[in-house]
Parts: C-alpha cells; structure tokens; sequence
C-alpha cells in the first residue's frame, strides 16, 4: 500500500529545475495561463540559473520582482510554471492610461432584491483571486498565482491602488467598506519589469518609472533575467523554423554567431539597441517569408532578412554598426576568428 501511495505521489509530481514539486491536476487548464508554444526551459548560463532561483521562489509563494530586458522571457515563465504544475492564475498587464479599480470593486447601481433601485458593490477578478482562489471539483481551495506584467510602467496613483495588493502578503485586502477580508494563503505575486525599479537605465525602456522603495520592499525575492544562453534559444529557433534549416544547416550557426555578436556589442555599450529572442525569431521568420515568396532569390537571404531588424534601429550610424557587425557572419567570413558559440556557459545544476 505504501508503495502504490508513493507512486501515486510521484505521479502528480513533475521536476522543474532538479525540484519535484506537486501538479494540481484537479485544476484546469482553464484557469491557469497557458504554456507558450514550443517552449522549454533555459538549461544553460546565467538565464537559467535566474529561472532556477525563480522557481525557488515560487515554490515557496514569495512575492517576487522579476527585471530583464525585452524579450527575455520573464511573463513566459510564469505562464510555464502556471500551467506546467496546474496552478490557477492570472495575469494583469499594467497600462498607465487604465483605470485599475475595476480589477478590485466597483459601485454599481440598479434594482435590488424588492425590485427598487439601490447601489451595490461588484467585485472584480483580481478582488476574487485574492480572497477565492480557485475551488476544484472536490471542494479544495488553491491559491493564485497573480502576475502584473510591466509593473514598472504604473503610474504612482496606481502605484497606491496595488499597493494593497501588495500588503496581501501579510494577509490582507481592504474591502469596498475599509473591511479587511483574508487573502487566500499561498497566493503569490509576481511582478514583472524592465527594471530593477529605479527607471530606465539604457535609454531604450523609457516607459519604465521609478518605484518608491516602499513597494520595492515589499517584494519578498529579487531576480533580473539575462539573454538566454544559445546553447537553448538555438534548439528553439531549430524547433521554429525548421524550413529555413533544411534550406540551409550552416544558417543556425550564423544566426547564433550573429545573435552573440550583437548581445555583447550591445552589453559594452557600443550599439544603442535590443536583440532579444523576438528580434531572433523575427529575423528567421523574414527569412522563411522570403524562402516562401521569391524561392529562386535566395541569395544573401539572412543579409536581406536581417533588415526587417535593422531598419528599426534608431539612426543611420546604428544601422550601418549593426550591419558592421553581423556581416561577417552571414557571409561565412566570421568562423576565421575563431569565435566560438557560448562554450563558455555550462548546464546550470538541476536540470
């Protein structure tokens, strides 16, 4: 019997970073957020070893603010680790125009129980979330997941609004009447940003505003995502786009040369722009686009691809660096340096 009980308990468990940790599978997946196509987790580098400490903390419910540049994966990973371990969520994106009350409680008017017209109090999902969570088919209760993406981008009045959010880590929400209704045990705050909360940085997230310390604080854990190793992002891009590859094998490498080149040019501060994992998959798109359209003008295809990029960039020096630099690679002149691609990342323990 307690062999059949383990196995059972080992059945309803998947492994997420070298941690066993336990599936819901009595909750949907209606109410978690869905796993993103073709994803799998960064085994490799420093993004990884990010993911890893992040799924620690989530683990443990800590309320965690989780920065990085675009493009690195920080909302994706919660939609994994919600749908991978069925644990119901939701996800709030943070627009500075919108009026967030609704997510909580709203007066409302219209006919009561008699019939005459009276105010009331409707409740909204973030509201439910908090004080509900999630009730499976037997009754039991699970706590939330609550994702705020872009969290850096609120406003301070709005700042001041989820600032009661944020105290229902001690527990508590404030009600429509200044009544302190009980959070859920368990529920989990997520905050994503471009930002470690002190603004922008680089000059290229300008939408990011300073976070008073106040709030900051109340973020139990901290973790900044990097550019995924392409040791991963190059099995993904394989996945992707496979047509391109059978078109042309030596394409990957160029691609992931390219993608090296360009982070660290980037990172040193001597290219003013982002090359995240979109940039990647919008450039092999192009590409497959071309292959699909003009299949006898293949020639130079990641050079012409590479514009639907390049042509964003902010002014004519940068677009003309950017060309500077991925050109070797593309046209096979950049294996004579010798360049490797990310040998130096090592699998991060765990996975």
């Amino acid at each position: 019997v307690n062999r059949r009980m383990a196995k059972a308990a080992d059945e309803l468990q998947v492994s997420l970073a070298g941690l066993k940790l336990p599936v819901n599978h009595l909750v949907p997946d209606s109410a978690c957020l869905p796993l993103p196509p073709q994803y799998r987790l960064p085994r490799f580098g420093k993004l990884a070893q990010s993911i890893a400490m992040l799924i620690e903390y989530i683990a443990c419910n800590r309320s965690t603010w989780v920065s990085g540049p675009p493009g690195t994966g920080k909302d994706a990973v919660i939609h994994a680790i919600s749908a991978l371990l069925r644990r119901p969520a939701l996800m709030l994106t943070i627009d500075p125009s919108l009026d967030i009350d609704s997510w909580m409680f709203e007066k409302d008017f219209g006919p009561g129980k008699d019939g005459q017209a009276e105010t009331f109090y409707t409740y909204g999902k973030l509201f439910k979330a908090l004080t509900e969570g999630y009730t499976d088919a037997n009754g039991d209760v699970h706590p939330y997941i609550v994702l705020l993406s872009d969290f850096d981008r609120a406003t301070k009045a709005q700042v001041e609004k989820l600032r009661l959010i944020l105290d229902s880590i001690q527990g508590r929400v404030m009600g429509p009447n200044g009544d302190a209704v009980p959070v859920i045990p368990g529920t989990t705050i997520v905050a994503t940003a471009n930002s470690q909360g002190g603004g922008d940085e680089t000059g290229r997230c300008i939408s990011a505003r300073p976070v008073d310390s106040s709030i900051m604080n109340r973020f139990e854990r901290k973790v900044i995502f990097s550019p995924m190793s392409w040791k991963d992002e190059g099995e993904i891009i394989k996945s992707k786009f496979p047509t391109l590859f059978e078109h042309d094998a030596s394409a990957l490498d160029a691609i992931g040369l390219s993608t090296k080149a360009l982070r660290k040019a980037i990172e040193d501060g001597e290219l003013y722009a982002e090359f995240s994992h979109r940039d990647v998959c919008n450039w092999c798109s192009a590409a497959v686009d071309r292959l699909q359209l003009r299949p006898n003008k293949t020639a130079n295809l990641l050079q012409v691809a590479a514009q639907g990029w390049i042509q964003g960039l902010p002014d004519r020096e940068t677009r003309l660096e950017a060309g500077r630099i991925i050109d070797p690679f593309i046209k096979g002149q950049g294996y004579s340096h010798g360049m490797q691609v990310e040998d130096e990342e090592e699998l991060v323990p765990g996975f």
